[in-house]
């Protein structure tokens, strides 16, 4: 395949549209002269805002996945009044949590970091309550969210915060981020209500290839405890602390704090090796 052909079809399989003329001319002609390679021009598109801000083509597998997935969701979620409300207060108190805990716990990673340089994400951000936090301290915050209704709340509670951007995403991976992309993660209430541990895993995997190495990531799950369990619908999302460590272990993770092991708010700090 010629130069001009591989941009043709690189922009076609990331970005799904075709390339303007210049950028045609221009990447072929650095193709030509082998000032990138073709893994270069990839890793450029996949790294672009535009590719972060659409989506990839989905892989038609995981379509039933991803509807029931969203069905799941938009039940469950019904029950959660941290994401139905605009209750700020939640916010702050879980941005001052998850900061706090953070500095005081892991400050030999976290405080050696200048906090306007570094990237956040936050899986399931719900109405931004936390994001509209975060964005005061943290150079750039992106949140992402499987409901579109969410998703619009969350850019109206923070459409004045410019370093912040919030996308809709599949609720199955992180697929529309670049790898080593981001300085820290952190997921509030999500992975509790998840109605698959297998997608929890996928999340803890896809984590670990957007994240940035020696970095951190924090959530909160539910602990497994004989006596707290609740209706047999959700009982799989439940997690031991030995369910932890080895998905921990198995994604190249150092679990470095937990805290409510058998609670209903089991919360696990991990550092990427």
């Amino acid at each position: 395949m010629d130069d001009e052909n591989f941009v043709k079809k690189s922009y076609l399989d990331i970005l799904g549209r075709d390339v303007d003329s210049n950028s045609l001319t221009s990447l072929a002609s650095q193709l030509k002269e082998k000032i990138i390679s073709h893994d270069d021009l990839i890793d450029i598109l996949k790294k672009s805002d535009e590719f972060r801000a659409s989506f990839p083509p989905l892989n038609r597998n995981w379509l039933s996945s991803i509807d029931w997935t969203k069905s799941q969701w938009n039940e469950k979620l019904t029950e959660c009044e941290f994401f139905q409300e605009k209750n700020l207060e939640s916010g702050e108190m879980y941005y001052s949590l998850i900061i706090n805990e953070l500095e005081s716990k892991s400050g030999d990673v976290f405080q050696r970091k200048n906090f306007l340089d570094m990237k956040v994400l936050e899986i399931g951000c719900g109405r931004g309550q936390v994001l509209e936090n975060m964005s005061k301290i943290f150079g750039q915050v992106i949140g992402v969210d499987i409901s579109i209704d969410r998703v619009r709340a969350s850019n109206e509670l923070n459409k004045n915060s410019f370093n912040c951007q919030i996308y809709e995403n599949n609720g199955i991976d992180l697929s529309i981020f670049s790898n080593d992309l981001f300085d820290f993660c952190y997921t509030v209430e999500s992975f509790r209500w998840i109605p698959s541990k297998e997608i929890v895993s996928t999340f803890i995997q896809e984590v670990s290839r957007v994240l940035k190495k020696n970095c951190l990531f924090k959530f909160q799950v539910r602990g497994k405890n004989d006596a707290n369990l609740l209706d047999d619908k959700w009982q799989n999302v439940r997690f031991s602390s030995e369910e932890i460590f080895v998905l921990a272990q198995s994604n190249n993770f150092e679990v470095i704090d937990t805290n409510g092991e058998n609670t209903e708010n089991y919360w696990i700090t991990l550092q990427l090796n």
